[in-house]
């Protein structure tokens, strides 16, 4: 609920998404979609993907559908490998992807927007560089090492207070006397890194993927 994490999780994602990949680079969530084309009315079912490498793995009602994994290529048109993030933005309904210190604005059955890829810096207090992001009631949460960003997406700027750490607002880790110190440390590490070391970014994806099972995902 919105208070913090279920009584009984986290769980491990292959419980849910049975021949997910180990280690995930990024996952994503469509909801279901209704339109309508030449007066035809067509449904489409809610899906999420799984990304990592140059493969994807899409689901449908927690079942790895036949054929997959497929090259991000032939399904994403445009996308990179190796992405670290990917994220449904509620400022437009479209499909953002990360990579590095760029983002790709992706429209569904079309492929990347024309003048794409862009500096993750257009979006006002993010860091340059972001380990995994979800949207949820209307903000992007970004995470970036031990702290996480609650970006209004209706104002389009990061929400006051933020970033805030992550382990104590979402997991209820005990606080940290030196929290603030390593805020700043961090913080300034990310002007001069490429990216998140490799084990937080790989906790932090997981946790992220499975903060938005229960946050997002169910009605999202």
């Amino acid at each position: 609920d919105d208070k913090g994490v279920l009584p009984g999780y986290p769980i491990s994602a292959s419980q849910l998404y049975p021949g997910i990949p180990r280690a995930p680079d990024a996952a994503l969530h469509w909801p279901k979609l209704t339109v309508v084309r030449r007066w035809r009315r067509i449904v489409y079912p809610a899906r999420t993907f799984f990304f990592k490498g140059n493969q994807y793995w899409r689901y449908e009602n927690y079942r790895l559908l036949d054929g997959y994994p497929k090259l991000i290529a032939n399904g994403f048109p445009g996308v990179p490998n190796d992405i670290n993030s990917a994220f449904v933005w509620s400022g437009n309904g479209k499909t953002y992807f990360t990579k590095g210190t760029q983002y790709y604005r992706y429209t569904r059955w079309v492929g990347v927007d024309s003048g794409y890829p862009q500096p993750m810096s257009r979006w006002k207090g993010i860091p340059n560089t972001v380990s995994a992001a979800f949207q949820y009631n209307e903000n992007t949460y970004f995470f970036f090492r031990r702290f996480y960003y609650r970006f209004n997406d209706a104002a389009i700027e990061v929400a006051a207070g933020y970033p805030k750490p992550t382990g104590r607002n979402w997991f209820g880790c005990p606080g940290d006397s030196g929290q603030a110190a390593i805020m700043a440390s961090d913080l300034k590490m990310e002007e001069s890194s490429s990216g998140p070391g490799p084990h937080v970014d790989i906790l932090l994806r997981f946790s992220c993927m499975l903060l938005a099972i229960v946050y997002g995902w169910k009605g999202y």
